[in-house]
């Protein structure tokens, strides 16, 4: 099965986002959360998705990807916090 493999960063300071809710956007049935490292990995039907990355601390992102039948997709979300947590 394909597979979104990722991780969340900080874009100010390159440190890991953990915690954070990563899900495919209008599609509630993927969703995980990036570990202590930042990482996350999603199993998905081969097609294009938007990965977005959720936080209380950090603002939303989304992130389009494509990923293959029997392929692996690689990607890369960066944030910043939000101004009450600068």
């Amino acid at each position: 099965m394909p597979i979104i493999r990722g991780f969340a960063t900080d874009v100010d300071t390159g440190e890991a986002i953990s915690n954070a809710r990563v899900d495919i956007k209008n599609d509630e049935s993927y969703r995980t959360s990036t570990d202590d490292e930042g990482k996350f990995e999603i199993e998905v039907l081969a097609g294009e998705y938007t990965v977005d990355l959720r936080s209380k601390v950090y603002r939303s992102v989304d992130v389009d990807v494509t990923v293959e039948e029997g392929e692996e997709a690689e990607c890369k979300l960066e944030s910043e916090k939000k101004r009450r947590y600068r």
